[in-house]
């Protein structure tokens, strides 16, 4: 079998994405609007067709969407369905293999190039083995996708039982009622080390390390950077200077989690040069007022929706690895779809 080479405008030529701010989006609709980051919101109409490939031009830069359905792609990225000899969800793991990020344009706003990103060369085999590598690698990400909804759910679920409870509530207390917040330790990239515990960012896990700053269960909030994140660490962490952990005052750590989910963190941000967490305003906030026996009952509820979805983001971990390490071999020949059957049908 003979793999062609082109250039990607050949096979993928790129359009535009065009604008449509969130005052002019109808969030009653259906369709997803799709910005470089990711989908940003609804409206009723689209203006390309699925299934489509998404390209970050500005902000992320370079990252890849594979859509389905029918979209608005904003103009901060690019689109293509591909043309009649490539699949398009093909493209889409091509795009990725190529790591276009590292094409940034040299300008006072970053982006990508249309003409630039359609000279560059690329080898792709024929059509039905293009199809055959996007269905070895979709199988990891549909299971992927399955998973996110399931765990979606979980959390909306969570969420609700929480509400309800909250109804039900004598008054208000302040936050600090509940737990105490503690700052991060510092823990530079070289210092590090690969072991079982994530490294909690403000933006979420940085990397791993061997030992701790607390045990599992535990809740990590984002200081700064990403100011008022919430992160579930189920096995404990090593949450790091940009971030508050929670210390509950005889309080379950799934309440506290789930409290703090309701609360307008990002809101709470200090009114500086460098914004950031406000600990004090956060732990004098109004929240509703519940016994320990209530919040015991509570978490005992979602306990069980939690492990589960721990166990799913596990996997989503394990086959996210697995689509990553097979992504190159197969996107450069180097192993056959054949291969890489044999190595999903381990996982999946």
């Amino acid at each position: 079998m003979s793999w062609m080479t082109t250039t990607l405008g050949a096979i993928a030529p790129l359009a535009y994405g065009r604008a449509l701010t969130a005052s002019q989006r109808d969030e009653t609709g259906s369709v997803p609007v799709v910005a470089s980051g990711g989908i940003v919101g609804r409206h009723t109409s689209a203006c390309t067709t699925g299934p489509v490939v998404v390209l970050g031009r500005k902000g992320s830069v370079g990252t890849v969407q594979y859509l389905e359905e029918d979209c608005w792609p904003i103009d901060t990225v690019f689109y293509t369905h591909g043309t009649e000899g490539t699949d398009t969800r093909f493209l889409s793991y091509l795009l990725t293999w190529l790591n276009l990020e590292t094409r940034v344009g040299d300008s006072a706003v970053p982006g990508l190039n249309r003409a630039d990103l359609e000279s560059v060369q690329v080898m792709v085999p024929p059509l039905q083995y293009q199809k055959s590598i996007a269905e070895v690698l979709g199988t990891l990400d549909d299971k992927i996708a399955s998973n996110r909804r399931v765990i979606e759910a979980s959390e909306s679920l969570s969420d609700a039982l929480f509400s309800f409870v909250a109804r039900a509530a004598s008054g208000t207390t302040p936050a600090g009622t509940y737990f105490d917040l503690a700052y991060g330790k510092a823990l530079p990239t070289i210092e590090r080390k690969d072991g079982p515990v994530p490294v909690y960012g403000s933006g979420g896990i940085v990397g791993r390390h061997e030992s701790p700053l607390f045990d599992g269960p535990g809740v990590v909030v984002g200081r700064k950077g990403s100011v008022g994140t919430v992160y579930w660490a189920e096995d404990g962490a090593f949450p790091i200077d940009t971030t508050f952990f929670i210390r509950p005052h005889g309080f379950p750590h799934i309440f506290v989690y789930l409290l703090l989910k309701r609360m307008r963190l990002p809101l709470m941000a200090a009114d500086s040069a460098v914004p950031g967490l406000n600990r004090i305003r956060v732990l004098q906030e109004s929240v509703p007022a519940l016994s320990q026996a209530d919040a015991q009952r509570l978490a005992a509820q979602v306990s069980p929706l939690f492990t589960k979805n721990h166990q799913l983001e596990q996997e989503n971990t394990a086959l996210t690895a697995v689509r990553d390490e097979l992504l190159p071999q197969l996107m450069s020949g180097r192993i056959t779809v054949k291969d890489a059957e044999k190595r999903v049908q381990e996982e999946v």
